[in-house]
């Protein structure tokens, strides 16, 4: 009997003693999932911080570059507006040009290309111009070059001459609208100036 009660008593101290290990397991378990948790939480938490904070760092750096953008753009658009206008005020002047000045501007254009011609034959294109005017203002523009023959042109770009060498081989604008380009290049500001009051950008 006292073997039984004894084997009782051992039975009952093994599951008391298991019964403490696996509690205490469990409460061990318990605080390892708590700390597993809470550092999951820190760390999700730190990970929505630094995301939210490259949003707002990126957001405030594309907002940045839009503003500092935004001056530029406007500086482009005003010089197109200023250079267009300055393009039309220059077309409607030399479109307006009497048929003197126009002999008078091709014949210098032309004079700067004498050394060129000297001694070629050539045809002398022409548009806008009467034929002795065109005729006269080269022979004196460039009185060293071989025969010339006139042939007017309506097909040329704009108004003035242009002389081709009979073998092809240079070719001579002295067109208005060179003129133009000069006078938008060397003269822009004061053109600019005259139209708006102050210089181009």
């Amino acid at each position: 009997m006292e073997e039984i009660a004894s084997t009782d008593n051992i039975q009952k101290e093994i599951l008391d003693d298991a019964r403490k290990k696996a509690e205490y397991l469990l409460r061990q378990a318990d605080a390892e999932v708590s700390r597993i948790a809470a550092e999951g939480e820190a760390e999700a938490r730190h990970a929505s911080e630094a995301i939210v904070a490259a949003g707002t760092s990126r957001a405030q750096r594309e907002r940045e570059e839009l503003l500092a953008r935004v001056p530029l753009e406007k500086g482009r658009y005003r010089t197109q507006s200023v250079d267009r206008a300055l393009r039309g005020a220059l077309e409607r002047f030399m479109g307006g040009l009497g048929q003197e000045r126009v002999v008078a501007l091709s014949a210098r254009l032309l004079r700067n290309a004498a050394p060129l011609l000297a001694g070629k034959d050539v045809t002398l294109r022409y548009r806008g111009l009467a034929p002795e005017s065109a005729a006269g203002a080269f022979a004196e523009s460039v009185p060293r070059a071989g025969r010339c023959s006139l042939l007017e042109d309506d097909g040329l770009c704009a108004a003035g001459m242009v002389v081709e060498a009979s073998g092809g081989d240079l070719v001579v604008r002295a067109t208005m609208d060179l003129v133009e380009e000069e006078l938008a290049d060397r003269h822009r500001g004061e053109l600019a100036e005259a139209l708006y009051g102050r210089a181009a950008p």
